[in-house]
């Protein structure tokens, strides 16, 4: 694994931004001719069970995850026919996912899998991000309130895309213990500093969001 150096001014961003989201801690691993991995883990104030309910609702996404223009489950259809395209063009890409939108196929209570088409908000000259995922969720033990979800880049225009997400109880009653990782990495000709830097700022507003979403669901 190799040591991570940091400019003293990235540094003294990363503890600013530490600090304001706290108690939410991310960190970055590097590994030898693999993606560097990102891990976030804190506590948020909702159940384990409201905050699988919300994490999910990927057709939902756009309203209250940071950096997701479009977010939703395809069929299988749908993959291949993104497959077969020719076009490079964004508008016409999510014009053809939006023909094979579908709901979850949820086993409440079991394992389910789905394929989730997805288009990224991201600054420029990064632009028009899109891939598909395949997704696993666990929710067999929610009896003990744990809950898991994994996903896989199954392709688009990005270089990688894997990461899981684990709830638990945390030790204050009807709060969660979560754990986040994910190598996403937006391809190009983006540093891969510079894509662990916007991790490092976008995940901490990614747990608030998920927070206070569940939090508006609970108050209406």
């Amino acid at each position: 694994m190799k040591k991570i150096i940091i400019p003293f001014a990235i540094f003294a961003l990363f503890i600013a931004n530490s600090l304001e989201a706290a108690p939410i801690k991310v960190w970055h691993e590097m590994h030898d001719n693999a993606p560097s991995a990102v891990n976030a883990e804190g506590i948020l104030k909702a159940s384990p069970n409201a905050i699988w309910e919300t994490l999910i609702r990927f057709n939902d996404f756009a309203k209250f995850m940071p950096r997701v223009r479009e977010s939703f489950f395809i069929t299988q259809e749908g993959v291949d026919a993104l497959k077969k395209t020719k076009t490079n063009h964004i508008n016409k890409i999510q014009e053809i996912a939006r023909l094979y939108k579908t709901d979850d196929h949820r086993l409440k209570g079991g394992k389910w899998e789905g394929f989730v088409f997805m288009v990224l908000n991201t600054p420029f000259p990064v632009t028009n991000r899109w891939y598909i995922l395949h997704t696993i969720h666990d929710e067999s033990e929610a009896f003990q309130d744990k809950f898991y979800r994994c996903w896989n880049l199954v392709f688009g225009n990005i270089e990688n895309a894997q990461g899981c997400w684990y709830l638990q109880p945390a030790e204050e009653p009807s709060h969660t213990f979560a754990r986040y990782q994910d190598s996403i990495h937006p391809g190009g000709n983006v540093p891969r500093w510079a894509a662990r830097m916007g991790a490092t700022q976008t995940i901490p507003q990614m747990f608030k969001n998920l927070e206070s979403e569940v939090l508006r669901i609970q108050n209406q």
